[in-house]
């Protein structure tokens, strides 16, 4: 179990997943020393890590969300194969252990169209594919934690050294900058000294480059912490058909729900998906049966639990 510091960690990494521990320390009023123990500690344990990843919607890429069938017996190795693609963002095991849900990045410079379109209809394994394109997002990936004040969070909060908004930012990845990012993806915190060594680049440049990509919005780090290890013991997709009328309200108001990690309009025979995270199956049914039923314009819901998360946010996990 976490203590109040460990969540304070956590909170404050949320905010800027690359702060230094003396930043973090100060806003804290601890020792620096304290500060690193602890991340140290809790990262070994598997309970945070920081990765970095790309949004590809800063290149032209578009998101999927594909849900595959298999036989019973092939859902955990199709499972972990996927996970250990480049295309895929998130991999989880649903329902009884037979269906998968993924993230995918479709076009742009990867392969996810042939993914999608080639070698996934021809896995004799997988009985049943539906692919869903995400067209909005109304939340994304939000923490589970939030213990630091307003104030605390604002000493936190990374400044832009950009005036420009990130839709006005051209972005263009170079050999050096694909080659810093495999870093980032298993260790967000690496040091400027591992991604110099990693590119090519000198530690000036590297620094640089990573304030262009994080003011952009193409570079963003987010922390890795089991839901389990913060109290939450229930997690479940929802595909849900809602009026086209009543998509946008349904969808900003689900957003407003602490539970909802992620919500997003999406195109096929259900227009609205969302992931969330309760306390328990009892918390999980009060929020589908208190929270989302009394929601105007929602027609159907299908609901599937989180047996075992494979990959979360670009990371294979252990």
């Amino acid at each position: 179990m976490l203590d109040e510091m460990d969540y304070a960690l956590v909170h404050a990494l949320q905010i800027d997943g690359r702060a230094s521990f003396r930043t973090i320390a100060d806003v804290l009023d601890v020792s620096e020393h304290t500060v690193a123990r602890r991340y140290r500690k809790l990262r070994a344990q598997g309970v945070l890590r920081v990765v970095g990843w790309l949004d590809g919607r800063r290149f032209g890429r578009t998101s999927w969300s594909v849900r595959l069938v298999c036989t019973p017996d092939a859902a955990g190795q199709v499972a972990e194969a996927l996970a250990r693609r480049d295309d895929t963002v998130w991999v989880r095991l649903l329902s009884g252990g037979t269906e998968i849900a993924c993230g995918v990045q479709a076009g742009g410079d990867l392969d996810g169209d042939a993914l999608l379109l080639k070698k996934l209809p021809r896995t004799p394994r997988i009985v049943a594919m539906s692919a869903h394109a995400t067209l909005h997002m109304f939340a994304g990936w939000r923490s589970r934690v939030a213990v630091l004040t307003d104030e605390q969070a604002e000493r936190i909060r990374p400044a832009s050294p950009y005036e420009k908004p990130p839709e006005e930012r051209g972005v263009s990845l170079s050999a050096q900058d694909h080659a810093m990012l495999r870093v980032l993806t298993q260790d967000g915190r690496a040091g400027y000294g591992e991604l110099a060594a990693a590119s090519g680049w000198s530690h000036t440049t590297v620094r640089r480059r990573l304030d262009e990509l994080r003011s952009s919005d193409t570079l963003r780090f987010d922390v890795e912490s089991p839901p389990q290890a913060l109290g939450y013991h229930a997690e479940a997709w929802l595909w849900m058909k809602v009026e086209p009328s009543a998509l946008a309200s349904v969808g900003e108001a689900m957003a407003a729900h602490p539970e909802a990690d992620v919500v997003a309009a999406t195109t096929g025979p259900t227009n609205l998906m969302a992931g969330v995270t309760c306390r328990d199956t009892r918390d999980l049914y009060r929020y589908l049966t208190e929270r989302v039923a009394p929601l105007q314009g929602v027609r159907e819901l299908e609901t599937a639990p989180v047996i075992r998360t494979v990959k979360r946010v670009g990371t294979l996990l252990s």
